[in-house]
């Protein structure tokens, strides 16, 4: 049984994008996000045996920093963020990621729902449950980590998350011992 899982946010991107968008610049720079620059930072890491990590650039730019053995976990894929609808009206990148968030949250038009992410974070959950590796970091992204310690937390682990988890932080996850008596 795992005993300790280390959640990690990427690093942090240096995106400087500052204009309004709509909704077609939105999705442009959605993609764009996952290749810009991240700002990097020696971290001490606990002992693991095993670290995961999303497909995607900036959790596999972090891993390559840390100059760790990883695998790459498609499961740990941030949920997307694009629109899927055109609008010419321009907002703020937050307008436009807290409207994202909202369409995931109520199921409206994403190709992802919240049932969906949430079954594929349980998915991971039982894997680490299954599994013999006592110690397991995984990097991932910050909207993803929430779930994925909702899904932790049903399963008796606990630990101090923030509301906003921060890139660079580590936060492990302990299996509490406890006992449910019918």
């Amino acid at each position: 049984m795992v005993k300790t899982i280390y959640l990690l946010r990427h690093f942090r991107v240096k995106d400087d994008q500052k204009e309004k968008l709509n909704a077609q610049e939105f999705d442009t720079w959605v993609d764009e996000y996952d290749k810009m620059n991240l700002e990097y930072l020696d971290l001490d890491l606990p002992p693991i045996d095993l670290c995961l990590v999303s497909p995607q650039n900036r959790a596999i730019a972090s891993a390559s920093h840390l100059n760790i053995e990883y695998r790459i976990d498609e499961r740990l894929r941030e949920v997307e963020a694009k629109l899927f609808k055109q609008s010419r009206w321009k907002f703020s990148k937050n307008f436009w990621l807290a409207l994202g968030r909202l369409r995931w949250l109520f199921n409206i038009g994403s190709r992802e729902t919240r049932k969906d992410s949430y079954a594929r974070a349980r998915e991971i959950v039982e894997a680490l449950q299954e599994s013999k590796v006592q110690n397991i970091l995984i990097l991932t992204h910050g909207f993803f980590i929430k779930i994925l310690a909702q899904e932790l937390h049903k399963e008796g682990f606990r630990g101090d998350m923030d509301i906003k988890p921060k890139n660079g932080k580590i936060y492990p996850m302990r299996l509490e011992n406890f006992c449910i008596y019918s």
